[in-house]
């Protein structure tokens, strides 16, 4: 939870991976890169009812519990895609450097059945979460290695220039710029 004034704040709900899916009735993959607003998933009248419920108690855990709670009992009790969690693990364990072939041919499902399945439990493409998960670690990497350029080759890039346009185009800075920004203290 972030609270930015006396009367405002936001809480963040991070789900993992596939998670969103088991609470909203919905392909993931139409939200993908897209701000959608909670009345898409929810009544006006229950999103009234938690906002009176989430503003009596002062203390942020009774809050985050209540949030908590109103999730669980919109939860949908759906069997997990256990072969779409298993994609995502392995996707995860290669830090995303493992193609989309290579992924379904090792689950025994052709290509666009595995995108297909996919994309509606973990809201991207397979190719698109693993560039994802691969540029996750490939910041993760970057503060324990001092050179970028050497980080860049283990996390699969040919070369300096496809690593700084591929970055940029997933941060909208460039990793010097991003780096700076990351490494500044917060004002």
């Amino acid at each position: 939870m972030a609270e930015y004034g006396k009367n405002s704040a936001n809480i963040l709900v991070h789900f993992k991976e596939g998670g969103a899916n088991a609470f909203l009735d919905l392909p993931l993959h139409e939200l993908f890169e897209s701000n959608v607003e909670l009345d898409h998933f929810f009544l006006p009248s229950e999103l009234r009812a938690l906002q009176d419920q989430i503003e009596a108690p002062e203390s942020v855990q009774a809050k985050v519990s209540i949030v908590q709670s109103f999730l669980i009992s919109r939860l949908r009790y759906n069997k997990p895609d256990l072969l779409i969690g298993h994609a995502i693990e392995k996707i995860k364990m290669a830090n995303g450097i493992i193609s989309v072939k290579d992924l379904s041919e090792n689950l025994h499902i052709s290509i666009d059945a595995f995108e297909k399945r996919f994309r509606k439990i973990a809201g991207a493409t397979p190719k698109q979460f693993s560039d994802i998960v691969r540029m996750k670690s490939l910041i993760a990497q970057v503060h324990f290695n001092h050179s970028l350029l050497d980080t860049a080759l283990n996390a699969g890039f040919f070369d300096q220039s496809h690593f700084i346009r591929s970055f940029k185009g997933f941060t909208g800075q460039t990793p010097k710029e991003f780096l700076s920004a990351v490494s500044r203290p917060v004002e």
